[in-house]
Order: structure tokens, then sequence, then C-alpha cells
């Protein structure tokens, strides 16, 4: 089953953005501890069109199971209800400044966040199909000390 991962330069978060497009070769692949490389003949997807700003704006609502995690005073992650992103995780449009729309359907937010919480705003996603989207959002302090995380599947209203 084809995966896509993202990573973001974790010194200059604006830098950088690496996508890959990895498939498992087989059921059991170096004792199923990782994927196979990029390589091998497989598509090549760089060149392939960005997801669209319509498929990525519009009004979003929870669609299913999510996650959420905030840090206690000694950086342990505690989990708590998907409200308490709510009041950090702010709303995502698509052609702000920071959202970076990319192939195969995936998606990065960075952004600084603004109020009594602060920080940065990590968020990467992926449309899964038409209107159906999944993504990993993580809150840091101005200090850099991760404060939050949280997974989300969402479907369009």
């Amino acid at each position: 089953m084809p995966t896509v991962g993202c990573e973001a330069d974790a010194v200059a978060f604006t830098d950088e953005v690496e996508v890959h497009h990895e498939q498992q070769v087989a059921k059991v692949f170096n004792g199923g501890k990782e994927l196979c490389g990029c390589g091998g003949g497989m598509a090549p997807f760089a060149t392939q069109a960005p997801l669209s700003e319509a498929e990525l704006s519009g009004d979003w609502q929870l669609a299913g199971p999510g996650a959420s995690f905030s840090a206690d005073a000694d950086g342990l992650l505690q989990m708590e209800s998907l409200d308490g992103a709510a009041a950090w995780l702010p709303q995502l449009e698509a052609s702000a400044p920071g959202v970076l729309r990319l192939p195969l359907g995936v998606w990065v937010r960075i952004a600084n966040l603004q109020g009594e919480l602060g920080g940065l705003l990590l968020q990467a996603g992926t449309v899964l199909a038409p209107g159906l989207r999944s993504s990993a959002a993580a809150r840091y302090s101005q200090s850099g000390s991760l404060e939050a995380l949280v997974f989300l599947r969402e479907a369009r209203t």
C-alpha cells in the first residue's frame, strides 16, 4: 500500500520540505521495520501538479477517530479531549502564507500562533479522498518545547 510522508527541516521550518512516496515491497520487508526506498521504478511524482486550493479549502469537521495530547509540567504527553485542540488549532486557510500544497494530496502548514498561547504550529496532512483529509499538528512553545499534538480525520461539510 503506498504511503506518503513529509519531513520539515527542524532548524528553519520554512527552508525545506521533503516529500517521500514509498511503497512496501512485501508483507515483511527488513523484518517489517521499514518501507523500501523511493527508487525501484516507481513513477516520479515531483513533477505532478500540487494539491489545488479548492481541494483543501472549505469548512471541515471531525470525521472519525482523532487524538489530542498536551504536555504536562514535566514535558510528558497526556491524552486530552479533542476540544482542547480546538482552542489552539486555527482553521486552515489553503491560500494563507505558510501553507505549502504538494503533489499526491499532501499539504504542510507552518504558522506563528497568536494570542495567549503563542508559539509555533507545524501541521502536515493529506487529502485521502475528495472531501476527506487526515493531518497531524504539533504546537511548540516560543522556546521550542513541544506543548501539544493532535491527530485528526476531517470531512468537508
